[in-house]
């Protein structure tokens, strides 16, 4: 059936990226480069952004990326109860989120929410957004290798309506 035939190949896919992981043999375990991520992305990828903070972020997240897949070491059995494998899936995945974040801050040419960019303030120090652009919501679509290769981003949009309100206590954008 075609339900099958699908879950045969996201088992097959599960299983290769386990084999990876476990035949990598290096040196650190996921806590490592779980921690190591944390400070690049508290560094470079925090509330308050420069671009030079972002574009180090990336290339640190990219270079972290790639020793992961040549130094990780998992202790234990693939066919065992293994929390160090479980726990280097979700870092493989920590890693793939991040490198996402750091391009989508990058990429977004303003300031939004609670993340301000330094280039993007009123001269009261708020948040400067640019709406007529950025009125969107975004899906991001990744191709190349997780496995510390190249990749690329491809950032598909979805325009949003935006309606302003106006009341005496503030005023209030509504996306919908």
């Amino acid at each position: 059936s075609r339900s099958s035939a699908a879950s045969d190949v996201y088992k097959r896919q599960t299983q290769d990226r386990i084999d990876a992981l476990m035949s990598i043999n290096g040196n650190h375990g996921p806590e490592y480069f779980h921690r190591k991520l944390g400070e690049i992305m508290y560094k470079g990828v925090g509330v308050f952004r420069t671009v030079p903070d972002l574009m180090n972020a990336l290339d640190s997240i990219r270079a972290l990326r790639k020793e992961f897949w040549s130094d990780l070491n998992i202790t234990g059995q693939e066919g065992d109860l293994n929390q160090v494998l479980e726990r280097a899936g979700r870092v493989a995945d920590y890693l793939e989120l991040a490198e996402l974040m750091a391009i989508d801050a990058a990429d977004r040419d303003e300031s939004c929410g609670a993340h301000v960019r330094d280039d993007h303030q009123t001269p009261e120090g708020e948040a400067d957004r640019v709406d007529d652009k950025w009125c969107f919501v975004s899906a991001w679509e990744s191709t190349g290798s997780e496995k510390g290769g190249e990749r690329s981003f491809i950032r598909h949009a979805e325009p949003l309506t935006c309606l302003l309100y106006t009341s005496d206590a503030a005023d209030d954008l509504l996306c919908v």
